[in-house]
């Protein structure tokens, strides 16, 4: 999920992930490849086994591959959104009044957190990309008040979005993400940072 456009007129924010589409669809050839042409020995089971893993790759990688299209336009004071796949195409049009904020969700996912970016309308939630992770909660939050920006809602203070950051690495166990973060958002040195960084995980 990255902005394509941020300027006085539109912000546009596509979520086009190819390159996981792609990783499943050439194991899904890999598969069939080695089923084709693989050992004489197979049971019948396992080339049953074999061609629902193949199905299984081919009907992720359509799943996955969708781009998604949130285009706000500032004139028109609307938002037109997108979804295209291989099983079809939805979206619609939602003037600004029609948003009445924007959150960020995570859930946990293999002892790692996955977060996204979710749009509160009065036709109900709209998450911009399910399960798809911009960045961290960092990222995702930058994202939210971009769009709060345009909407003209209230931002999240930035050193608020900095400390939940930082803490939400350290939680994950990834200290020197959490120092490199810190660097970054209070422009101190490597050991002020990582003092900081143990000062936080003392009270975690």
């Amino acid at each position: 999920m990255k902005v394509t456009r941020s300027d006085s007129e539109k912000l546009v924010i596509v979520e086009f992930p190819w390159p996981l589409g792609v990783f499943l669809l050439l194991m899904g050839l890999a598969s069939l490849g080695y089923l084709l042409t693989g050992p004489d020995d197979l049971t019948k089971n396992d080339e049953i086994a074999l061609y629902i893993v193949v199905g299984l790759l081919f009907l992720g990688s359509a799943y996955v591959t969708k781009k998604s299209v949130f285009e706000f336009d500032l004139r028109l004071r609307q938002l037109k959104w997108s979804r295209v796949s291989l099983f079809g195409r939805t979206g619609a049009t939602l003037a600004f009044e029609q948003i009445t904020g924007v959150k960020v969700e995570s859930t946990p996912d293999d002892g790692s957190t996955t977060y996204w970016v979710t749009l509160i309308t009065t036709e109900g939630d709209l998450p911009l990309a399910k399960q798809a992770n911009y960045g961290g909660q960092f990222g995702c939050t930058i994202l939210c008040n971009a769009i709060n920006r345009v909407l003209g809602l209230p931002e999240l203070p930035e050193d608020q979005i900095g400390e939940e950051a930082i803490r939400g690495l350290i939680a994950n166990g990834l200290k020197i993400h959490a120092i490199k973060l810190t660097r970054q958002l209070r422009h101190c040195g490597l050991a002020e940072a990582k003092g900081i960084v143990e000062s936080m995980m003392k009270t975690e």
